[in-house]
């Protein structure tokens, strides 16, 4: 006889929860070193971020606008901007 199991699966249990934090958001938008890494642990997660993910990220934007890196970093801020509905702040 099958196991029948009357509540469904933990939402936990098909998309288990990923804390991040801006370091590893910086990695996968701005295609640094480990960037490929920083996108498979997101891939596939539920993703928790710190409520200040946004500032910190913006803050290694401008930075990199700073020194030189490619001025369409600011483009990283309307991108994250965009991702907030997914990311769950904690």
């Amino acid at each position: 006889m099958p196991l029948v199991v009357a509540e469904p699966a933990a939402a936990y249990a098909e998309r288990p929860r990923l804390v991040i934090d801006a370091s590893v958001v910086a990695a996968a938008l701005f295609d640094e070193i480990g960037a490929e890494a920083a996108l498979s642990w997101m891939r596939g997660r539920r993703l928790c971020a710190p409520h200040l993910l946004d500032c910190e990220v913006a803050n290694v934007a401008l930075t990199k606008m700073r020194r030189g890196f490619d001025a369409g970093a600011v483009r990283v801020v309307v991108t994250l901007h965009e991702l907030q509905p997914l990311l769950h702040f904690a």
